[in-house]
Formats: C-alpha cells, structure tokens, sequence
C-alpha cells in the first residue's frame, strides 16, 4: 500500500515538473484542420479537446501509465463531463496518440453503465481504433476516428 502512494506521488510530481516546463508547446496541432472533416449534419455543439503532450517519451509513457492507473487528467475529467450532454460532440485531438487515446479510456471508464449517446470523434491512427470503439461500444458512446494528417 505505502509503495503504491509513493510511486504515486513520484509518478505525480513528476508530471506536474514535465507540464510546468513548457515541453510540448511547439508543434501543437491546431482543432481547426480537424473540425473541417466533421460532418456539419452533426454538430449542435462542437468541442475540440487537445490533450497536452510533454514532447518526450519518458514523460509520455508515465502520463500513459499513470492515466492507466485511474489518475484523471484536466482533459479526462473535461471530457467526462461534457460526455454526459447529447448536443455536444467532441473531438479529441493532441501531439501525441498515446496520451489522447489514454485520455479517452480514461473518460470512457468514468461514465456510468450507458451514457447520453454522446459523440466523440478521435484523431489519431488506426492502432487505437478498436480498442476505443469496443469502449464507447460499451458505454453507449457514438464513437467515430479521423485519422491523422501528415504534415
């Protein structure tokens, strides 16, 4: 128990050291490429969520990991929240494909048993695509994937 609290705070404390440095913020890219590809039919309200990324791996694989381990981020609880609305679609973009797919599970095991029917589209590449429509499958989520633009 007392090893768990520590790898905790160390996995804690380290994230918020990453995330106070300004790694990340170049290259960041902009909703706007990616909310153009939604199909206007859809949207009532349109939220494009773009997840924080530090830039490195390290630092990407313990954001992973402590997100898998059931810490929620700002993103993950913004997301949950904004899930429980039926008019809202959400698109989850961010620098790095791991942390936004990691984001949305996190936002997916939060919901209760059947949500609203909310919409979420994920941008990203197509290794994530299962596991995430299996999840929002389960949760009642209309889930749909765009897949990355090269730049």
């Amino acid at each position: 128990m007392m090893k768990g609290i520590i790898y905790f705070l160390f996995v804690s404390l380290s994230l918020v050291g990453c995330a106070a440095s300004g790694i990340g913020n170049n290259g960041a890219i902009t909703p706007g490429h990616y909310a153009n590809q939604i199909p206007q039919a859809e949207i009532k309200q349109l939220y494009m969520a773009s997840v924080p990324a530090p830039g490195n791996l390290i630092s990407e694989g313990m954001v992973v990991a402590s997100l898998e381990a059931g810490s929620a981020s700002n993103s993950v609880l913004s997301i949950s929240k904004i899930l429980g609305n039926p008019n809202i679609v959400i698109g989850v973009i961010g620098k790095s494909e791991a942390i936004n797919a990691a984001t949305l599970r996190a936002a997916f095991r939060r919901q209760s048993a059947h949500s609203s029917h909310a919409k979420v589209y994920f941008v990203g590449s197509e290794k994530y695509r299962a596991e995430l429509q299996r999840l929002a499958k389960e949760k009642n989520i209309n889930f749909a994937f765009l897949p990355r633009r090269n730049r």
